[in-house]
């Protein structure tokens, strides 16, 4: 599945911290977000630390323009119109 708090969150410049389920890797690689073994405090809260220590060198411009590149509605759009319509 696709969390689409994750999304919401590197639009507007918040760092993500998530467990590895669903298309979270996906999204979350390339140093656009931490990524957690499920059930695992200790991993959680080194990650936590992480984004604390290491705030001011995410590169939310990177994140917000990945973002809009694949998930914006005009690009769900030309996903169906390809699908669809160009054969």
């Amino acid at each position: 599945g696709l969390s689409n708090i994750i999304l919401e969150s590197l639009l507007y410049n918040i760092p993500v911290i998530a467990t590895d389920v669903g298309d979270n890797s996906i999204i979350l690689n390339e140093g656009r977000g931490e990524i957690v073994q499920s059930n695992n405090p200790i991993k959680l809260a080194k990650a936590i630390e992480k984004v604390c220590d290491q705030i001011n060198n995410y590169d939310f411009i990177k994140s917000q323009d990945y973002i809009k590149s694949y998930f914006s509605p005009e690009y769900n759009k030309k996903l169906h119109d390809d699908l669809f319509y160009n054969k």
